[in-house]
């Protein structure tokens, strides 16, 4: 296979770490995303977006294939038409314009919120059930990659669905970030009983399943996989583990749903009233409640070993917190 692929969201979290690993295979990469910043390590950048066929174009030029992370994702201040416009209107235009280019190999970077929550884990057989919209863009994203598999059988996609993506450097818009400097800074109290499963992934763990699954020898076709990592644990587990790392004694008491949901209704007019992302609102307190287990047999079957143990991959990401000052961030 030839090396020269295009990554999308080339600007994001999960691309400075993906790009150079790919760097260090002998790929020669082009990055695409609407952001000025231009990573290290690529061959080219364009700066542009997904919803602009010329922008597009110039980005396919002389590429391979496709690793498409590009996507709009948040808790809060995105509109259900904006994630329509971004993942869905944005995937559908970069794959007919890769159609028209002949390319025939992706990595698509989808979510476990295509299959919705439950406490019994499921597998990439589950159907789609997306709850939020988000997960309902990447679902629509995921259908238009399988139709176009079903009219081109020398296309392949795989679609790689991670969790809740931590690690050093994440920015401060993820789960865990939050959950780690809420406990940090004593501005943390369980919800909830703390038997809720929430899983997570790695960020050292979920490029080395990339990595797995570019050399995987697949058919051509839709691969939908699992990414998560294991064992799968409670928010309580996952908050103890944290405390413990950090030295701070564990914060209680245990706060019911009910109340917690008032707090957060609050969050939410404070946060529509100073146009500010506060760290409580209700779609992170249902989110904390909510179960994601999810099981990733289909990659452990066909070889993939996690290479960070979850206890190390936590221990890791908090020192990185104590030894950056990402408060004043």
């Amino acid at each position: 296979m030839n090396k020269s692929f295009l990554i999308t969201g080339a600007s994001g979290y999960i691309a400075s770490r993906l790009i150079p690993a790919l760097v260090k295979q002998g790929y020669n990469l082009t990055g695409l995303d609407r952001a000025s910043h231009q990573p290290t390590g690529l061959r080219n950048f364009i700066c542009g977006d997904l919803n602009d066929p010329e922008a597009v174009d110039k980005a396919l030029e002389g590429i391979d294939g496709i690793f498409h992370l590009a996507a709009a994702k948040g808790d809060w201040g995105i509109s259900d038409a904006e994630y329509i416009d971004d993942n869905v209107n944005g995937t559908k235009v970069l794959l007919d314009r890769a159609t028209n280019a002949g390319i025939k190999n992706w990595i698509f970077y989808s979510t476990v919120a295509v299959l919705g929550s439950g406490d019994t884990p499921r597998n990439d057989s589950a159907p789609l059930a997306p709850e939020n919209p988000y997960g309902r863009s990447k679902a629509a994203c995921e259908e238009l990659f399988e139709k176009a598999c079903e009219q081109d059988r020398e296309l392949k996609v795989i679609a790689l669905r991670p969790s809740a993506v931590f690690g050093e450097n994440h920015p401060d818009s993820t789960n865990v970030f939050r959950l780690i400097e809420g406990i940090r800074n004593k501005r943390f109290l369980m919800v909830g009983d703390g038997k809720v499963i929430k899983t997570t992934a790695y960020i050292e763990n979920l490029i080395a399943a990339h990595l797995f699954l570019i050399d995987l020898p697949l058919d051509e076709g839709f691969h939908p996989f699992l990414y998560v990592d294991s064992p799968n644990w409670s928010t309580e587990k996952l908050s103890r583990t944290i405390a413990d790392e950090l030295g701070v004694r564990w914060i209680g008491p245990r706060v019911p749903l009910g109340v917690a949901a008032t707090l957060g209704s609050l969050g939410d007019m404070a946060a529509s009233i100073s146009g500010i992302d506060l760290p409580v609102t209700s779609a992170r307190i249902r989110k904390f409640c909510t179960p994601t287990a999810f099981d990733p047999a289909k990659l452990r079957q066909a070889g993939f070993e996690q290479p960070v143990p979850l206890e190390v991959a936590v221990s890791t990401t908090v020192r990185w917190h104590l030894g950056v000052d990402v408060r004043s961030r």
